[in-house]
């Protein structure tokens, strides 16, 4: 045995692959160089071979080493972009006063400016008198979470309930970047997660998430929820997912995602899970064509003439591949798990069932729900997670039961004061484009903006229900959002010619839009071109908001 190959026997097996290649090499040629790192693979790249031409995922695999910390990674990127975008707002704030005449502003009150515009008064208001009774019941428009928490802020910033309210609102934008970077990073890659934190707070109306308004908390509690749906941590779903259906009331959305995705990781009913499809919509995952048109996968004779791939008789005479007899007992592949009776497939076997069953195979992606036992009762209590999601609406209208004698109050005053009501999705689309009004005007501007929105939120969404049922709950819930937002439209009338009313402000919520965005923005014209688009219109908004303009 010679020098390299002692050395190489006591090497790993991938090492020894590679000094093994390295001593047939002619002496003229080049081996080819391998590096491994500590619990991964080693990959070889031979002279000349192009390295990989996705930047992302080059960058990606660098990243999962031993000794990453994504958590850690997640609050670097979040809280540099946090502070970028307070830096843009402190621009904003410092520039929007160019011909003004007003006298001079101290910086006090000119931060006070994000904390007394139009919604923001409301949630100040409660926080420091409570759901006051009106002859509308307006404030019961707006949930009791985000009140609560300036009020429980309010003694820590000496009394004044607009500091704690922006304290409030900025902490949880700052809870949202690192969620949303975590949770992208977790599904489509560290690059991705970094593009769609930025184009989150360079939104048309991203400044929404730094002024005194819920919709950063509603963010931050809609993506924990949804990064703990992913983790299988039900309970912490199902609490998180309360607490956010009790800051607005789109936030009852989370328990049907919450449905979704427990029944999609547990393969829904036991005896249809064989109906499962793992690309697309595809109807039966054994009727799926693979090549061409004309011919299903399962009916095609590849040596001699073969009626059917399941339909053939190796030994003796099979009737049907999941009707198959082994040792004289037949087995039914999709009737497993009868009554504490371990699965076919299973290594164990129950007392009493003859050892035959022990040998059949499960299909690859498949397990047992059993019926009775530990892991049934388990299983039972995930699942009543899903009912503390739909308590959180409840104890909003325990709150305006009490406030204003109506659990529906919240309803009812945002159609009597918002002019609210529930239609057909399209309606409000539709009817902002033909009452768009003359163009460059107040109205036109409003009407393209929230226009602009439903349809890109759209366009970013739809194409992803395409990638399979894995990453499903991201496009369903995006599209949810979208739906509920455009569902109840304001009336349009002369006093509110906008029937997408908010929309763009709304928008910001549906964060699974910004994913894909994050994803499409690996294209550097794109990313250009988004970015600067979005940064000089909320510069424009942001600016007309601070002189009480209303934007969203």
């Amino acid at each position: 045995m010679t020098t390299v190959e002692a050395s190489a026997a006591q090497a790993a097996p991938a090492t020894t692959a590679t000094a093994t290649a390295a001593t047939t090499t002619k002496p003229s040629e080049t081996p080819a160089v391998t590096t491994a790192t500590p619990g991964t693979s080693p990959s070889p790249r031979a002279p000349g071979q192009r390295r990989p031409a996705n930047p992302d995922g080059e960058a990606d695999a660098a990243g999962r080493r031993a000794g990453d910390r994504p958590w850690r990674r997640a609050m670097l990127v979040g809280g540099a972009t946090f502070a970028a975008s307070r830096a843009g707002l402190a621009a904003v704030s410092a520039f929007a006063w160019i011909g003004d005449q007003q006298p001079h502003r101290t910086p006090i009150q000119v931060a006070r400016l994000w904390a007394s515009q139009w919604d923001s008064k409301w949630f100040v208001a409660i926080a420091e008198h409570g759901y006051q009774p009106t002859p509308d019941a307006s404030p019961a428009a707006f949930f009791p979470l985000y009140p609560l928490l300036i009020r429980a802020f309010t003694p820590l910033c000496l009394g004044r309930a607009w500091v704690a309210a922006l304290l409030v609102a900025n902490g949880a934008l700052l809870a949202a970047l690192v969620l949303l970077y975590r949770l992208t990073d977790l599904e489509l890659g560290r690059a991705a997660a970094a593009r769609a934190t930025f184009y989150l707070v360079a939104f048309p109306t991203g400044f929404f998430l730094s002024a005194a308004y819920n919709e950063g908390l509603f963010l931050a509690l809609m993506l924990a929820t949804v990064y703990c749906l992913r983790r299988r941590l039900w309970w912490s779903a199902g609490a998180l997912g309360a607490l956010a259906a009790t800051t607005r009331s789109a936030g009852i959305l989370l328990a049907a995602a919450f449905a979704f995705e427990y029944l999609r990781v547990h393969r829904g009913i036991p005896a249809l899970r064989h109906l499962g499809a793992r690309r697309g919509i595809a109807a039966f995952r054994y009727v799926r064509v693979r090549r061409g048109i004309p011919a299903l996968a399962h009916l095609r004779a590849p040596r001699g003439i073969r009626i059917l791939r399941h339909l053939r008789a190796p030994r003796g005479i099979r009737i049907l591949r999941h009707l198959r007899a082994l040792r004289g007992i037949p087995a039914l592949r999709l009737l497993r798990a009868l009554r504490g009776i371990p699965a076919l497939g299973h290594p164990q076997v129950h007392p009493g069932v003859p050892a035959a069953l022990g040998h059949s195979r499960v299909h690859r992606g498949v397990s047992a729900l059993p019926l009775k036992g530990a892991g049934n009762l388990r299983r039972w209590s995930e699942l009543c997670a899903f009912i503390v999601i739909p308590c959180g609406l409840g104890a909003v209208m325990f709150v305006n039961l009490k406030a204003y004698g109506d659990p529906l109050a919240f309803s009812h005053t945002q159609a009597a004061h918002w002019g609210r009501h529930l239609t057909w999705p399209w309606v409000a689309p539709v009817n902002a484009a033909r009452h768009a009004g003359p163009w460059f005007t107040e109205i036109w501007a409003h009407n393209v903006l929230e226009l602009a929105t439903v349809v890109t939120l759209a366009v970013l969404l739809i194409p992803w229900l395409r990638r399979g049922w894995d990453r499903a709950i991201f496009p369903l819930l995006g599209l949810a959002l979208v739906v509920f937002m455009v569902s109840f439209p304001s009336r349009y009338t002369s006093d509110i010619p906008y029937p997408l009313y908010s929309a763009s402000r709304i928008g910001l919520e549906v964060f699974p839009a910004f994913m894909a965005l994050g994803a499409l923005g690996r294209r550097p014209w794109l990313d250009r071109a988004v970015l600067a688009t979005f940064l000089s219109t909320q510069g424009v908004l942001a600016a007309y908001f601070l002189h009480s303009g209303w934007v969203a």
